[in-house]
């Protein structure tokens, strides 16, 4: 329906308007949400090239569009395509709206979640803490935008060493998301399974599995048994079985993990990022139970 309506508006309107690019944006994030990556990336880069006639390169509206089709990339495992987007986008924010403005935090931590993905971890720690800063300062010690950089400072703060620093963000992250959701939150679970999969690489599976356990019970009970994100979990939860030798539990769970991530990818048209690495730690399994 949304496509042949911006058919129609194509015939009546002059080739560049704001309401078609807008319409030419909202297809493209529909496409992103039903795994349709390359379609919504060329709507999306339609809606740019649209905004930049129309606006001018340094337009708000142009780092609206930037944004959106980097996050496409990103989803998309394109994280140095993604890179130039959001660097741009964020400068074209921080002229716009100030050095400090919340928009300009979450570009900060896209940015840094891009520069991680790519080996740049060093990089990516002083964006996450200035989004950090401008969250706290935006929203106050206690919100749960806080809790989402705290998640991925923690990781990149991991990345480099600093282990002592990345569990404390991580409890952080936990605590302020039980205190505004309650325990038994599917944000609480994923605070619980990024302080699980970090416990276990520090060796310390007998504090790492109940957590990971907890974040399974609740995603299966807030999002049901065959979500992405309780395979996530299970993945999680077969690694720390993996490390203590208990192959044939650790083979039940990834087992379980491939089969919803084939189910979710067959339903919407595309292989889930994370199936590729389930299998393969599926052969090591099946390699050490010989």
């Amino acid at each position: 329906m949304m496509r042949r309506g911006l058919t129609i508006n194509e015939r009546i309107r002059e080739a560049d308007d704001p309401r078609k690019a807008k319409q030419l944006s909202n297809l493209s994030l529909l496409l992103t949400a039903m795994g349709r990556f390359d379609e919504a990336e060329r709507f999306g880069r339609q809606a740019i090239a649209m905004d930049e006639r129309i606006y001018g390169p340094h337009h708000f509206e142009v780092a609206v569009r930037l944004n959106n089709v980097a996050e496409i990339l990103r989803e998309s495992g394109r994280y140095r395509e993604a890179e130039p987007l959001y660097e741009r986008a964020l400068a074209i924010q921080e002229k716009c709206l100030g050095p400090h403005h919340p928009f300009v935090a979450t570009t900060l931590s896209n940015l840094a979640t891009v520069y991680r993905a790519t080996g740049f971890s060093r990089r990516a720690i002083p964006l996450y803490e200035r989004a950090l800063a401008i969250n706290e300062q935006t929203y106050g010690t206690d919100n749960p935008s806080i809790a989402t950089v705290l998640n991925n400072l923690a990781s990149a703060k991991f990345d480099v060493g600093n282990s002592g620093e990345a569990l404390q963000f991580l409890r952080r992250a936990l605590a302020i998301d039980e205190q505004f959701y309650g325990p038994n939150h599917y944000e609480v679970a994923t605070d619980l399974n990024n302080l699980a999969t970090t416990l276990s690489a520090l060796g310390r599976n007998s504090e790492a599995e109940p957590l990971s356990r907890k974040a399974l019970a609740i995603n299966e009970v807030n999002l049901g048994c065959d979500h992405p994100s309780v395979a996530e979990v299970l993945y999680v939860l077969a690694g720390i079985l993996c490390t203590q030798k208990r192959w044939k539990r650790a083979l039940s769970e990834i087992t379980r993990a491939i089969s919803i991530f084939e189910s979710h990818g067959q339903q919407h048209g595309y292989e889930h990022p994370r199936l590729p690495e389930t299998k393969a730690y599926l052969q090591m399994i099946q390699q050490a139970l010989r």
